[in-house]
């Protein structure tokens, strides 16, 4: 008969608190503090969507402590994330038209419909002090909510879902293999001196 091993309760709490050691999710955070930049294509993207992308974006990386903070571009950030969203669109569209939907007798048919939301967008991150750029390439987000309830906001809704995946792969973009292979070539890179004037 096999027996399981049973781990000290000394060892499971060690276990415990490195599972909870800051990065220890996502591997050692980034050795730097880190800026946000949402920005707007070539196309309008509605306000509200740039603030809950830059939200979500946030939420992401500090609940993964994977940057040593999260600062504003005049505080001098060791590296800078900017996303840029263009092209957004959305559609709500009903399987009744809606003389059907004004006769329908069953409340489900009320529910028959779906809301759509699209949008390119791009993440990119560069190092200020060396003046590094890594781009990703040019994604897609699109999601569909139909109502789980009568008089659901499905259009907000599906709204938010992608603005919650993009803030989900742009945060694994920054604190994976992206950043952290522009952080080791910057260490590699010779620091910048100012060249002496001439005092002639």
């Amino acid at each position: 008969m096999l027996r399981r091993a049973l781990l000290p309760r000394s060892a499971l709490l060690l276990l415990l608190g490195a599972l909870q050691a800051p990065g220890a999710r996502g591997g050692e955070p980034l050795p730097c503090t880190a800026a946000i930049q949402v920005l707007q294509g070539s196309r309008r993207v509605p306000d509200s969507f740039l603030a809950e992308v830059t939200r979500q974006i946030r939420e992401q990386i500090e609940s993964r402590d994977c940057v040593r903070g999260l600062v504003g571009e005049d505080a001098a950030p060791g590296i800078v994330l900017r996303v840029i969203l263009d092209d957004a669109s959305e559609e709500t569209s009903h399987a009744l038209s809606i003389a059907d939907r004004s006769q329908a007798q069953d409340a489900r048919a009320s529910l028959d419909y779906v809301s759509t939301f699209e949008v390119r967008w791009q993440a990119e991150i560069s190092v200020p002090e060396t003046g590094a750029v890594a781009r990703s390439k040019t994604s897609r987000a699109k999601t569909e909510r139909r109502p789980a309830f009568l008089g659901e906001d499905t259009a907000a809704a599906a709204r938010q879902d992608a603005a919650r995946n993009i803030g989900r792969q742009a945060r694994a973009y920054l604190c994976g293999g992206a950043g952290r292979k522009l952080l080791r070539e910057q260490s590699r890179t010779p620091a910048r001196e100012d060249t002496p004037s001439d005092s002639r």
